[in-house]
């Protein structure tokens, strides 16, 4: 949007383009004109970008012909890094999880001996994640009339 939008130093900035590209003066919020120069997309949610690299990750081994087993705690893993980055927030594209997924896939192609978490960092978060899903378990079984014992 910055490209674009930017007054001083975007698209709009040229008056020429910013009439040209800007949308009509009947179209209200939530719609889109999808024909127009422009198309504004939202945001991938979460649960599509897990979708997509599971998808990526099953093309990938596909393409390339070796197994490739990743379970939905290893992908939500590395979400979970790539997502807590300093400000991923504001800055992270699908592009860049995607070019840093498809990295980390082909060094495993071509060392198959190497662990998804290590490449990632993630081992002690996914140690930690299981660990919470046992206790989690654990403390279910100990309710008394919808009181629950937990520890923190």
């Amino acid at each position: 949007p910055q490209f674009v939008e930017d007054m001083r130093r975007g698209l709009f900035s040229y008056e020429a383009l910013r009439t040209r590209l800007t949308a009509g003066r009947f179209m209200k919020d939530g719609m889109k004109d999808m024909q127009g120069p422009l198309m504004y997309l939202d945001k991938l949610t979460h649960e599509e970008i897990f979708l997509l690299l599971k998808k990526i990750g099953d093309l990938h081994s596909r393409q390339y012909d070796y197994s490739l087993v990743l379970s939905d705690g290893e992908l939500l893993a590395f979400m979970q890094i790539v997502a807590n980055r300093l400000g991923a927030d504001e800055l992270l594209t699908p592009r860049e999880v995607i070019r840093d997924f498809i990295g980390i896939l082909n060094y495993m192609q071509q060392n198959p001996s190497s662990v998804f978490l290590n490449l990632i960092g993630a081992q002690e978060l996914f140690k930690i994640d299981c660990k919470e899903e046992n206790e989690d378990e654990e403390n279910t079984e100990n309710t008394e009339e919808g009181a629950a014992e937990f520890t923190l």
